[in-house]
């Protein structure tokens, strides 16, 4: 059985990578200077989260948390 990654899933990946892009850049410009400590966790799980979406975007082997559903037209497929 062949792999598929949905486009779908990569507009996705791109959606939540530039957000979380964002949000490292106001983690670092905005958060920990104000908040501290908390800043220091919300700029890590931001940097986390553009990692995991960055390696989505670049790789042709992809990291799923959950399996994908299987539509009629890719049981087909198969």
């Amino acid at each position: 059985m062949k792999e598929k990654s949905s486009p779908s899933h990569k507009l996705q990946s791109i959606i939540w990578f530039s957000l979380s892009l964002v949000m490292v850049a106001v983690g670092i410009i905005i958060i920990i200077p104000i908040l501290g400590i908390y800043g220091i966790c919300w700029t890590i799980t931001a940097v986390l989260m553009a990692s995991y979406h960055g390696y989505n975007i670049f790789s042709k082997k992809r990291i799923f948390i959950w399996e994908p559903l299987q539509t009629d037209e890719d049981k087909a497929d198969s």
